[in-house]
């Protein structure tokens, strides 16, 4: 039970609200009525009941928790007031008065639902930063212009910063690039690596961007790493304690020795190993010029580095960071080379997981309203650049609380995912679906040449939805209520297509249901002169404007007065 707080400006209201919300099964943990005190409220879900201007002015008394919901109930339109500034972080809710209890209800339930998500995505942030914290590792994220965005202790404590949020890359002593270099050659070669030695120590600094072009610095102190290869010879201890895996081939290739690590990553044992060719790891997914370009390196530098694709010894392929030196006997003038490998796998599908979660919704797989709001705009852009038209649909799905109520979230999480599939398999493949509440959805159709074309697509999804989904041995019975807006006709930017095809959902919905439609300006009209009469109203009743007769009810069998 989602614990609410309740902030009302009547305090007559107080009680209707906590009925309200007891039967919706949420838990009113605490209640206020606004004044001019000033006070801090923690929870994470708010909702505000105002009548007047001045009850949006004493919002300005309170202060909330960062990135809490609020569901703000007002006799106003959103674009008819201006937010206090304590409500500018906050994820805020608009419902105009009279109260639309089914309305409320759907903030609730998306308000909990992303609650719970972010508490989700928090903890399990929350994990990888510990993990990346505690990591021997020295790892940095710079910005793409050099600033500083985050460090663990052992990257601070190793360059000496103090000031993390005045720090830039430039300040650093153990990198001889700039980075700008460093930026332009991440682009060409995916990873870059660089070494340097400062003060008789050696550093190792490779670097990746991220999907949103920042830059990942690992820093490693290779001083003492160097070291050991240097009285390799005289020490074997090397290979046994190296978390890398380590092999030293003769000048034909041919394996002479491994340490521990190499079997644990390659798959192969030391008796499967030497003698063997190196390229038993080879993957068969580099040209032969990436291999070409490996050896004119070793050639003329005497060392390489770089990722590579390897293949363990159960076939599977993955990536590794490869440093290559050639070792040459100054006595005797015997060539080896000794490959150093990292096994990066993990740093890999970290960012990817990382990336997957951030732009889809983790139930249907679909984009979420961050990732479909950032498509939209680029839809935009290329419809106004090329003169294109689009359709936006917004689309909610009846009927899907009697699925929750009657048999359970579990149930309706599967009716959900059953939901999207059918969306795929009714739309197109570049169509563009994304799921934005709990049974919200929206649909980009891009480049349409009539209106028909989008009608047809949104009557298929409403055949779709129709027939019955049998789960967990039960059938149930949904429809759609479909908005439409196209562009230009229906607005130019984000916010008008978005307002107008939801005004349209909502006439869906007024009109019965099980449904698509067009926008029509007369939506917008109608729900203006309600508001419009709904404040003259409240004008009214304020005045004193009108007389209020009472006429009592009988009940004639009874003979007596009932109310």
């Amino acid at each position: 039970m989602q614990d609410i707080f309740l902030i009302v400006q009547n305090e007559n209201s107080l009680q209707s609200y906590k009925r309200l919300l007891t039967a919706k099964n949420y838990n009113v943990y605490d209640e206020r009525v606004l004044n001019s005190k000033r006070h801090r409220i923690n929870q994470d879900l708010i909702v505000i009941d105002i009548y007047d201007k001045q009850g949006l002015s004493l919002l300005e008394n309170i202060v909330f928790k960062e990135n809490s919901y609020v569901i703000l109930i007002s006799p106003f339109l959103q674009q008819m007031i201006h937010l206090p500034g304590t409500l500018g972080n906050l994820y805020v809710f608009y419902l105009c008065k009279p109260l639309d209890v089914n309305r409320l209800t759907a903030f609730l339930s998306e308000s909990c639902e992303k609650i719970e998500k972010n508490s989700y995505l928090k903890t399990k942030e929350k994990i990888l930063i510990k993990t990346i914290d505690d990591s021997p590792l020295r790892i940095a994220v710079y910005s793409h212009l050099g600033e500083l965005l985050y460090a663990n202790p052992t990257y601070l404590l190793e360059n000496r910063i103090e000031d993390r949020e005045n720090f830039k890359f430039e300040n650093l002593i153990n990198c001889t690039k700039s980075f700008q270099e460093i930026v332009h050659n991440v682009k060409s070669k995916h990873i870059f690596n660089v070494e340097k030695k400062v003060h008789n120590k050696w550093y190792r600094s490779f670097f990746y961007a991220t999907s949103h072009e920042n830059i990942v610095h690992l820093l490693s102190d290779e001083t003492e790493h160097i070291s050991y290869l240097e009285s390799l010879k005289k020490s074997a201890q090397f290979f046994d304690h190296s978390n890398e895996g380590v092999v030293i081939t003769d000048k034909e290739t041919k394996i002479l020795a491994i340490n521990q690590s190499f079997s644990e990553i390659s798959g192969y044992t030391k008796e499967e190993s030497i003698g063997q060719p190196i390229n038993i790891l080879s993957s068969g997914s580099h040209s032969n010029n990436f291999y070409k370009n490996m050896w004119d390196s070793l050639k003329h530098y005497g060392k390489w580095q770089g990722e590579i694709w390897n293949k363990r010894k159960n076939g599977e392929i993955f990536p590794e960071w490869l440093s290559i030196k050639l070792l040459k006997d100054p006595e005797t003038g015997d060539i080896n080379y000794m490959a150093i490998f990292t096994d990066i796998s993990r740093l890999k599908e970290s960012d990817k997981r990382l990336h997957y979660y951030a732009n889809h919704d983790h139930l249907t797989g679909l984009f979420n309203k961050i990732q479909f709001e950032n498509l939209l705009d680029q839809i935009i852009s290329s419809a106004i650049r090329n003169n294109k038209n689009f359709a936006l649909l917004y689309i909610d799905l009846d009927y899907f609380k009697e699925v929750n109520d009657t048999s359970g979230h579990d149930t309706g999480d599967l009716v959900l995912k059953e939901v999207s599939k059918r969306f795929q398999a009714s739309l197109r493949k570049e169509d563009i679906i994304a799921r934005i509440g709990g049974d919200e959805f929206t649909v980009i159709i891009d480049n349409i040449k009539e209106n028909d074309n989008v009608l047809f697509l949104a009557n298929k999804l409403l055949e779709a939805i129709r027939l019955p989904f049998n789960v967990g041995g039960k059938s149930f019975y949904l429809s759609l209520s479909i908005g439409i807006a196209i562009f230009p006709t229906h607005g130019h930017n984000k916010r008008e297509l978005s307002k107008n095809a939801d005004s349209a959902m909502y006439e869906v919905k007024n009109s019965g249901r099980d449904n698509v439609m067009l926008y029509n300006k007369k939506f917008t009209e109608s729900l203006l002169k309600k508001v419009s009469l709904h404040t003259d109203l409240k004008k009214a009743i304020k005045n004193g404007d009108l007389d209020v007769y009472y006429q009592l009810v009988v009940d004639i069998n009874e003979k007596k007065f009932i109310g």
